[in-house]
């Protein structure tokens, strides 16, 4: 609890080196520490495709953008989703052993993504190549097809876009 309570990540999870679930931690809506031990030593275990690509790896990462289908684009301007970054690092014994995996999950919903886009003063958009799937600061940047983006990224740099007549 003590290291998890140093951390920004919602939950952590460790599992031993067959993928089973040893330790389940999360943080509740009031920002205390629980856990969840009706999951833990029980049937939830890593599936052995993850297993496999953790073999030749000793992180890997996972991006999953949800996007709240219910927003009301004129009347709210709001981000309508949040993005989740799930992190996977394999957890080795002194001697090179695997001892297991840590799963560390970042999570940032609206609120996080408008105290961003307020203390930075401009607007954010989080997208993969590829997929559906838009989170931003202002509802019209999820209106966009991803791929208009990737032209404007090809460099790597900010670029500006109006949106409603107003510059960013």
């Amino acid at each position: 609890k003590r290291w998890f309570s140093n951390t920004t990540a919602q939950r952590i999870w460790f599992y031993n080196r067959e993928g089973q679930l040893q330790v389940a931690m999360y943080r509740d809506a009031n920002g205390e520490i629980q856990r969840k031990m009706n999951l833990e030593g029980g049937d939830v275990f890593l599936n052995e495709s993850f297993l496999s690509q953790m073999q030749s790896k000793d992180q890997l990462y996972v991006l999953d953008l949800r996007r709240d289908r219910n927003a009301q684009k004129e009347t709210d301007p709001k981000p309508a989703g949040r993005l989740e970054l799930t992190y996977y690092t394999k957890v080795k014994t002194s001697t090179g052993r695997v001892a297991g995996f840590l799963e560390e999950v970042v999570s940032l919903d609206e609120a996080t993504l408008l105290g961003l886009k307020n203390r930075m003063n401009l607007e954010l958009l989080f997208f993969q190549p590829g997929k559906e799937a838009i989170v931003a600061t202002h509802a019209d940047l999820m209106e966009y097809k991803t791929d208009f983006f990737n032209s404007h990224l090809k460099d790597n740099e900010f670029f500006e876009l109006n949106i409603r007549n107003d510059p960013h």
